[in-house]
């Protein structure tokens, strides 16, 4: 799992770098300033010697010259090396920095001078040059050899305190984050495990009065709007397919009435009433594929096999009293016949929206459907759709204005094919015709 996808893994890294950063930070600042007041210190160490040895040096000409481990006195420049003879000629009184040879430096001739193992043996070394009231001079060096051991040493264990805080960050980033994100981890698990069918109401009241708890009170106030909402829509749903349902069965029952009625022999009432039998055939299809969408799971019928011919066949004869009195030919090429896993009125709704498209803005030459084994093609030579409103058709709301029909728009069909997997296609050329293509393979 990627960082940036783990909040739990970006709170610990955050926690962890702004923990090092702040010691980082604390840690330059502290080397910084101890470097600085390290050489005022050893500056303001030599003026002292000096002032001190001057002063008793007038009271007492046998006054000891000052000595300790990082420092050496002379008196003139007599017990001098040629090394440091050669190197403090021209000096005046005051303050110096030089960078030597620590070793050859600080050797007096009689005795030996060991520099501290792992200490590079070229460093700055401070002089001071004192002329005393006799006109002798003074001269009191100090080498940094045993203050850069110390500081290396303080290195060591602020670096090895740089990693055990550093490992306490990462600790204390986990069991924070953890504690920060199990809440949060518990809302998911109560929201993940939600379904249509069974909303959780009321977990609200399991979170505290934080943050994650403002959230969950805004997700349980949600599902529960959820909720209530899809009560209304199954009740509505039931309503509906009582009370459409039963108007149309009413209406079926007449025309079969009527169909057996003398007055069918007319010519004109037989057509009326032919036509009446079309738009509740129409009307009950469409009742029933709206329902079928409006129902959240509809796995059981979506596996009930149809056989594709047999239902194209029959949108064919539904529709093919659009073509009346038009010079449009319209025939049915048979290159498969495939099974589809879906109703057969969801079926007979997308093909009867394609072919009724087809028919209706049609107004000469040919339309021609091809059964293949994974798809539905139907090509026509009608007005087609400009290229700049084709990508507008299968939206909501979208219809031609010499549309007509029962207003199962490609919409409806979009969203059948949304809900099986399966694919609408639609190439169209202004003035020369469209073919669409309903392709049932998931690949």
């Amino acid at each position: 799992m990627k960082i940036r996808n783990n909040l739990r893994l970006r709170f610990v890294l955050t926690f962890a770098l702004f923990t090092l950063l702040m010691s980082a930070s604390f840690g330059v600042v502290v080397f910084l300033t101890q470097r600085k007041q390290a050489k005022v210190f050893f500056r303001n160490r030599i003026v002292s010697e000096l002032d001190y040895f001057a002063a008793h040096y007038q009271q007492n000409p046998q006054t000891p010259l000052p000595r300790a481990e990082d420092i050496r006195a002379y008196l003139g420049t007599g017990e001098m090396t040629p090394f440091i003879q050669k190197v403090v000629e021209g000096f005046s009184d005051g303050i110096h920095t030089m960078n030597l040879d620590r070793v050859a430096f600080f050797k007096r001739k009689d005795d030996r001078f060991d520099v501290p193992r792992g200490i590079q043996h070229h460093h700055d070394v401070f002089f001071g040059l004192k002329t005393l009231a006799d006109g002798q001079k003074v001269y009191i060096f100090i080498d940094f050899s045993y203050w850069h051991q110390m500081e290396s040493e303080i290195q060591a264990h602020a670096f090895w305190t740089f990693v055990v805080i550093s490992l306490i960050a990462v600790v204390l980033g986990l069991i924070t984050g953890n504690y920060v994100i199990q809440p949060l981890n518990r809302l998911v698990g109560v929201v993940s495990k939600s379904d249509p069918e069974n909303m959780p109401t009321g977990f609200s009241r399991l979170f505290k009065d934080d943050e994650i708890g403002a959230l969950a009170k805004a997700l349980d106030a949600s599902l529960n709007r959820v909720k209530q909402f899809i009560r209304r829509e199954h009740q509505f749903t039931r309503d509906a397919s009582h009370e459409l349902r039963t108007p149309v069965t009413v209406i079926k029952g007449a025309v079969e009435l009527l169909n057996m009625a003398p007055a069918c022999e007319d010519n004109m009432v037989d057509k009326l009433v032919k036509r009446i039998e079309r738009s509740t055939r129409d009307m009950e299809t469409t009742i029933e594929s709206l329902l079928w969408l409006a129902r959240e799971s509809n796995s059981g019928e979506s596996a009930i096999p149809a056989d594709l011919l047999p239902l194209v066949e029959n949108a064919m004869a539904q529709n093919r009293h659009l073509l009346a009195g038009k010079p449009v030919e319209m025939e049915l090429q048979v290159n498969a016949t495939p099974v589809v896993s879906a109703p057969a009125g969801v079926l007979t709704i997308a093909l009867s929206n394609l072919i009724r498209n087809a028919c209706q803005f049609t107004s000469h030459g040919r339309i021609t459907v091809t059964l293949e084994q994974d798809r539905v093609e139907v090509v026509d030579t009608g007005v087609g759709i400009a290229e700049d409103a084709l990508a507008e058709v299968t939206k909501p709301d979208v219809s031609s204005p010499a549309g007509g029909g029962f207003g199962f728009g490609l919409d409806i069909v979009t969203r059948l094919c949304t809900r099986f997997g399966w694919k609408l296609q639609i190439e169209s050329h202004p003035g020369r015709g469209t073919t669409t293509r309903l392709i049932f393979s998931r690949d």
